[in-house]
């Protein structure tokens, strides 16, 4: 009941749906209020009104120039919607400064027109220089994951293996910050191609658990 707005940049439909998984997995880390849990796994914006546009097909991935016009038609329509926060829950190699990359020129444009981007740092560590694109841009934030379950250290946190490192291509130190990713139990949506693909990961009846920096 809180999605405001709905855009389907890979089809025609008009209401809002998702046949990957993925986007639904990272809105309700975002945005869920735990209705369907009693409250238990609830996101730390358990309020906030929701506007998807969806840039990935089914098997969640898709083309550049898609991403270019997810993020064009966000600002666009940001008065219309009230969209103050953009998060990018995908990425690609960075193989160049982002001053050249025209991802990163896009999203440049909407931290311009007033809008907080989040990225994700990739999921390409643990080896260095391994920030995807436009999580290499110095104007976003880009997360990476912790993971808090450390068998020598059981007090301590650390940095997911997985959880893509900087610097970047241009000298910059990235992440911006860490935040839980492994393990995270959030919402599920049923049929999807991920819902299919691990159905070992399904947590009671609406919810799934997955492992990234989205």
């Amino acid at each position: 009941g809180r999605i405001v707005a709905f855009k389907d940049l890979t089809g025609q439909k008009v209401d809002p749906y998702d046949d990957n998984g993925h986007g639904t997995h990272v809105a309700g880390d975002i945005a869920s209020d735990g209705n369907k849990s009693q409250h238990r796994y609830k996101g730390p914006a358990p309020e906030a009104k929701l506007v998807g546009v969806k840039v990935l097909n089914k098997m969640g991935s898709g083309s550049l120039s898609t991403v270019i016009k997810g993020v064009e038609w966000c600002i666009q329509n940001k008065d219309a919607y009230s969209i103050r926060v953009m998060n990018l829950s995908l990425g690609s190699d960075a193989v160049q400064s982002y001053k050249d990359d025209p991802v990163c020129q896009a999203i440049e444009k909407a931290w311009k027109a007033g809008i907080v981007v989040c990225i994700a740092a990739g999921n390409s560590g643990p080896e260095s220089g391994t920030i995807n694109s436009p999580g290499i841009h110095p104007d976003v934030i880009t997360v990476g994951a912790l993971n808090d379950i450390d068998p020598d250290n059981p007090e301590g946190k650390i940095v997911a293996d997985f959880s893509s490192r900087g610097p970047t291509k241009d000298g910059l130190t990235k992440p911006d910050v860490l935040s839980p990713g492994v393990g995270i139990v959030s919402l599920r949506s049923p049929k999807s191609n991920l819902d299919k693909q691990r159905k070992d990961t399904r947590t009671e009846e609406w919810y799934t658990t997955l492992s990234g920096t989205s």
